[in-house]
């Protein structure tokens, strides 16, 4: 797509094209988190890893190993829970879009080990000298973490606003409030009847321009849970930025969003054939 004339989400949802202006609505696509990164390493585990049952990184200093801990043997059992809030106005009353997965702490972070040094007893020759008893944690490292089926919305403009934030929380408690939060807010107008289909009809807002309309959007928040921020993601973002060419043939680049804590990518991705 064309990105003065079109959205890429035009053509993923409305089979839109520069020279095929009208298209129905595909449920083929839903928008989902596809990656998801900590912007920090030792500052973001203290921020989430304060409660009892959260994993915690495992100390070696008194090991007595040569080698350094494997990365899942350097995490206590447990996972981290987060909450991925997408928060969009609708004509009508949206239910409220809020899943959680979970996530091994290894998952999400790398932590790397230097050697601890300590003095040992030798009853034999009665006496100390300094030896190599373990390791040490030297460094906490965010580790991106590519989550599976956390699917949001189907992004239809007919029925959603054309900005959506997304709100990011580690889930510490199983009590949620929901509210409700009304506004007048645009839509886009350009959509109709053609050839026995409601239709998108015409490139981003089109000739129709926008409406507004008084609409509401489900706010689900987590008593007691770390927030890791939010960010606004509009429809006509471009979702695939560039492309290069590696040792398995061409790739994508994806645009990466930021809350300030954490980074990551929103895609619509296909979820039926």
């Amino acid at each position: 797509m064309d990105p003065i004339d079109g959205w890429q989400r035009d053509h993923i949802y409305y089979g839109l094209t520069q020279t095929n202006v009208r298209g129905p609505f595909s449920l083929d696509f839903i928008e989902s988190i596809t990656s998801i990164k900590f912007n920090y390493g030792i500052e973001a585990y203290n921020k989430i890893s304060e409660q009892p049952g959260d994993p915690k990184y495992n100390d070696f200093s008194n090991s007595l190993s040569s080698t350094p801990p494997s990365r899942t043997a350097s995490w206590t059992d447990g996972y981290f829970e987060f909450s991925i809030n997408a928060l969009i106005y609708s004509k009508s009353s949206a239910p409220a879009t809020a899943p959680k997965f979970p996530v091994r702490g290894y998952d999400i972070f790398d932590i790397t080990y230097e050697k601890a040094y300590g003095n040992v007893y030798d009853p034999v020759r009665a006496w100390q000298f300094n030896k190599h008893i373990g390791w040490k944690v030297k460094t906490v490292a965010p580790r991106k973490y590519n989550p599976l089926h956390v699917h949001l919305i189907n992004w239809d403009l007919d029925k959603y606003a054309y900005t959506m934030n997304i709100a990011i929380q580690e889930v510490d408690a199983a009590q949620t409030v929901t509210t409700k939060e009304s506004s007048s807010t645009e839509f886009a107008a350009n959509f109709g009847a053609d050839k026995g289909l409601w239709k998108k009809i015409g490139l981003q807002f089109g000739t129709s321009g926008k409406t507004v309309h008084a609409s509401e959007r489900t706010v689900v928040t987590s008593l007691n849970s770390d927030d890791l921020g939010n960010t606004n993601i509009d429809f006509g973002n471009k979702i695939i930025t560039g492309q290069g060419v590696g040792i398995k043939g061409t790739y994508y680049n994806t645009r990466e969003y930021s809350t300030g804590w954490v980074s990551f990518s929103l895609e619509p991705v296909r979820v039926q054939p």
